[in-house]
């Protein structure tokens, strides 16, 4: 696995978990697009304003137990990078897909 992909991915999900949204805003180009399904099954997608304010905005999750973080497995394609991670959110086991825009330096 890529390791300094796999600590960029748990940075942000320790900032999220954290409510850090400076960081998360850090870690965020200009034309991010978070794309995720709502509980009613429905794919939803958040800019990258619409993420880091108003509802969808990263809460402080003090005492939150969200288990393990389990790495499942990384790759790169086409100037991308991609994570797949499980992770217990809420007592329910969910899958993350996470896919970052490869930049070195």
């Amino acid at each position: 696995m890529d390791q300094p992909l796999v600590e960029r991915v748990l940075d942000w999900l320790s900032a999220g978990l954290a409510g850090d949204t400076a960081a998360l805003d850090a870690a965020c180009a200009p034309d991010f697009e978070s794309i995720r399904c709502d509980e009613a099954g429905r794919v939803v997608k958040l800019t990258r304003q619409e993420l880091l304010s108003g509802p969808h905005a990263p809460k402080r999750c003090a005492g939150e137990r969200t288990g393990e973080i389990h790495l499942l497995t990384t790759s790169e394609y086409d100037g991308h990078e991609v994570a797949l991670v499980r992770r217990a959110q809420q007592g329910t086991a969910v899958l993350h897909t996470f896919v970052w825009r490869a930049e070195r330096g």
